[in-house]
């Protein structure tokens, strides 16, 4: 493919059993080979994968941003980008770009492994710049990283500010209104699943091929 260099599959994470389990991960990045190591964004539109025997998969749109995107759409690595393409699916049932918000869909969704939780913190500074009150900072001080916060009738001293303010703002959609405009609020990673239920990659030894809309070969893997 003239596209060879641009993307590589940097790893394959093989299960005995489980489909769900099973991974590939592609990155791009403007690689040896690939425009002279000029970077720029490719577009899975049409790629597939496939394994020794032949058994070929097209890799699927996903969600620019999980929820608030209605339609999938193809995927666009960015130079530095990875996909992790699992052979099985997610309770979450969708393909999607991960961001800085993404995990508090650990909270009621499974994956594996499970999506890195770097969601931004409220700290007692901003909690009391809001006016809240000093109950309301204990409240939201006791739940770890990307967890919504529950306030029950012993917390009724943090008062009707305090949840409001935790419903608006603590949570995967007060996460994304508040924070998707920042330039770093995509993380650089895909989750992709290829919704199969049988195992794409033999565990012994396999040849793994991604190849273009073309179907012309982009990179392969042996292990």
């Amino acid at each position: 493919s003239p596209l060879q260099g641009a993307v590589r599959i940097s790893a394959v994470r093989y299960s005995e059993t489980d489909v769900n389990k099973e991974y590939i991960i592609i990155s791009s990045g403007g690689f040896s080979g690939f425009g002279g190591g000029e970077k720029k964004a490719v577009s899975l539109d049409g790629w597939t994968i496939e394994n020794n025997e032949g058994a070929r998969h097209a890799i699927p749109p996903a969600a620019n941003i999980p929820y608030l995107d209605s339609t999938p759409s193809p995927i666009q690595l960015n130079p530095g980008d990875e996909a992790r393409i699992v052979t099985g699916d997610s309770s979450f049932g969708s393909s999607f770009r991960e961001n800085i918000c993404t995990g508090y869909f650990n909270e009621s969704h499974s994956f594996s492994p499970a999506l890195e939780e770097s969601c931004p913190e409220f700290s007692k500074e901003d909690i009391l710049g809001q006016k809240l009150n000093a109950a309301c900072v204990d409240v939201v001080d006791r739940v770890t990283r990307c967890r919504q916060v529950i306030i029950g009738y012993e917390d009724s001293a943090a008062g009707n500010d305090c949840i409001a303010f935790v419903q608006a703002h603590l949570n995967y959609a007060g996460c994304v209104k508040d924070n998707k405009d920042a330039e770093r609020f995509f993380t650089g990673r895909w989750r992709v699943f290829l919704k199969m239920n049988q195992k794409l990659w033999n565990p012994a030894h396999d040849r793994v091929f991604l190849r273009d809309k073309e179907g012309l070969i982009v990179d392969e893997y042996s292990y």
